[in-house]
């Protein structure tokens, strides 16, 4: 069993590719919500063009369905080589402190080993208030 498949039901979510703009458009209003914001930090039609230029924008949804945490991944090079530029995903207060990243990195790792891409060594921490509520 992959670590993906053990950390998503430790979590209670499933983690998956946001594909339609319906998809985005959730995960715009969700950025939202995590950053009580009139706007997303990262708009639905940024998500958009990060899909289609080959990122990483994956949602994780709960047990009822509802999307509880947002993640995103740009391609990018570093030292000459192409890699995942990915933070930690974004995560609603009612759903911190679960497993979520837990979940969701395995699952990261994963796709970017499916797309040939180097190993993604553990982030480091964003500094600034929004990710101390976000990533305590």
């Amino acid at each position: 069993m992959r670590a993906a498949d053990r950390a998503s039901p430790h979590a209670g979510v499933r983690v998956l590719d946001l594909r339609t703009p319906a998809e985005t458009e959730r995960a715009d209003a969700r950025l939202r919500d995590i950053w009580r914001a009139g706007e997303a930090p990262v708009p639905a039609n940024l998500l958009r063009t990060v899909q289609h230029t080959g990122g990483y924008v994956f949602g994780a949804y709960d047990a009822s369905g509802a999307m509880v945490a947002v993640s995103m991944g740009l391609l990018a090079t570093h030292p000459g080589q192409p890699a995942l530029h990915s933070p930690h995903p974004a995560v609603l207060p009612g759903g911190q402190r679960r497993g979520l990243g837990y979940a969701e990195t395995p699952h990261r790792r994963g796709w970017a080993r499916s797309h040939r891409l180097p190993p993604i060594p553990p982030p480091g921490r964003p500094p600034g208030p929004p990710h101390r509520a976000l990533n305590p």
